[in-house]
């Protein structure tokens, strides 16, 4: 991992993000306070660095404890199975959709071998170099929506390919998941898709979440049977599915926040709210 730098004396860097684009303040603030706490569940410095650097009122998010918990919880496990899937690849491509300001390239780190692409909106991306060195290696970034068709174009198909994807499903409709899911196993010939998804009781709920509401973001998409996503493309396999409230991490938390875990982990109603998915193609 790059050792982290002092922070710039410049001043912080201003920016124009609303909606969708505006929750990755959300994002990066829960994985700041994860990491000042005693025992951390992702433990990711590059978070506080980046939010010292930008001029944002994180206080209207109204963010709790919980949600800093689930947030660091789903982003170590996709890490985790990201730095699997490099382990028993020793060449390949890993491309990071809707990256935001997240640093998980330095978190996982990679090989020489390894070729990492992080994709982002062109505003985001600005944003990114002003607050966050690239880590050393084969390193690329892409500004551009991950819904249009053309960026893929650009990456070549020579490896197997992890694309991961952290807090983006839930902001696109199912045809636009639908039809990035398809691009994405049709472009690279194998590899695997790595991503989180919300269940309906999140879309329906929405309302009264208050980073939601202060950010004018909007939820369209639940999964609520991953096994229906196979249908895809051919040859599409749901490896691992992991409810959030059974992540791995939640042995690190407080007794009140482990029972409250593992209350909402047996709630038929709750406990699908949130969940990590892992397919092979």
């Amino acid at each position: 991992m790059l050792p982290l730098p002092s922070i710039p004396d410049a001043p912080q860097s201003k920016f124009a993000l609303k909606g969708v684009q505006e929750t990755l303040m959300m994002t990066v603030s829960c994985k700041a306070e994860d990491a000042k706490l005693p025992r951390p569940i992702l433990n990711d410095p590059w978070a506080g660095y980046v939010a010292a650097q930008v001029t944002y009122d994180f206080s209207k998010l109204q963010l709790r404890p919980v949600l800093w918990t689930t947030i660091a919880l789903r982003a170590q496990q996709l890490d985790t199975w990201t730095a699997a899937f490099l382990k028993s690849h020793e060449t390949a491509t890993v491309v990071h959709l809707a990256c935001g300001l997240d640093a998980r390239a330095h978190r996982v780190g990679f090989q020489p071998t390894v070729r990492w692409i992080d994709v982002d909106l062109p505003n985001v991306i600005a944003l990114r170099k002003k607050v966050l060195p690239s880590p050393q290696g084969d390193y690329y970034i892409i500004a551009a929506s991950v819904t249009d068709e053309d960026w893929l174009k650009a990456i070549p198909t020579d490896r197997p390919t992890a694309v991961v994807f952290e807090g983006l499903t839930m902001y696109l409709s199912p045809q636009e998941g639908g039809l990035l899911i398809s691009r994405l196993c049709t472009h690279f010939p194998s590899g695997e898709l790595i991503f989180d998804c919300t269940g309906w009781i999140t879309i329906k709920l929405q309302k009264d979440v208050i980073w939601l509401q202060s950010t004018g973001a909007k939820m369209k998409w639940s999964i609520d049977n991953p096994k229906a996503i196979e249908a895809l493309h051919k040859g599409l396999v749901l490896k691992d599915d992991l409810i959030s409230f059974k992540t791995p991490g939640i042995e690190k938390l407080r007794l009140g926040m482990k029972i409250r875990m593992r209350i909402m982990a047996i709630l038929p109603v709750f406990r699908y709210m949130g969940r990590n998915l892992r397919y092979t193609f």
